[in-house]
């Protein structure tokens, strides 16, 4: 379970769950972090653990971290060749 918070588009802010049964949800969160961070970690610049040991997320569940990298890991790194 991811809560996230997004100051540009509150809207986005909530509880997630992630995986097979994604969706909004109202349980606990594991780990939490801005918008701008998990997006970070989607286009491959960081991993969930570096978050954490950065302060920019919040590790809520011992190992909520380690599950989390592990979810979003891929074969291939991603790449974005677009600048924003």
């Amino acid at each position: 379970m991811l809560e996230v918070t997004d100051e540009v588009c509150p809207w986005n802010a909530g509880r997630y769950r992630v995986g097979d049964d994604a969706g909004r949800t109202d349980d606990t969160a594991d780990l939490a972090l801005d918008t701008a961070d998990l997006a970070a970690v989607y286009l491959g610049a960081f991993d969930f653990h570096r978050l954490v040991r950065a302060g920019l997320a919040d590790e809520r569940r011992e190992g909520a971290a380690e599950a989390a990298t592990v979810l979003f890991r891929t074969d291939l790194p991603p790449y974005c060749p677009e600048v924003f």
